[in-house]
């Protein structure tokens, strides 16, 4: 990923948990033809830790109107 801001930027590097494998995720959303391949992986990478992250503070108020919208957006995503 790089910033179109500073493209000499220090690449972000992070940890997460996930039950998930992260490739086979992006290769069903390439292959679904959601978007375009190039998109894919941010799609399906985006979505992903979002979702992560809704689950853990559903319960907070901040995240209410995301609870109700993004798991429902994936499921309609995992069906085609």
């Amino acid at each position: 990923m790089r910033s179109v801001n500073n493209p000499h930027a220090t690449p972000l590097v992070f940890e997460v948990e996930t039950h998930d494998d992260l490739l086979e995720t992006v290769e069903r959303v390439r292959n679904a033809n959601i978007v375009s391949e190039g998109e894919a992986p941010a799609l399906a990478i985006g979505l992903k830790l979002l979702g992560e992250v809704i689950i853990r503070h559903r319960d907070e108020p901040q995240f209410a109107e995301l609870w109700n919208v993004v798991p429902a957006f994936i499921k309609r995503l995992k069906a085609r």
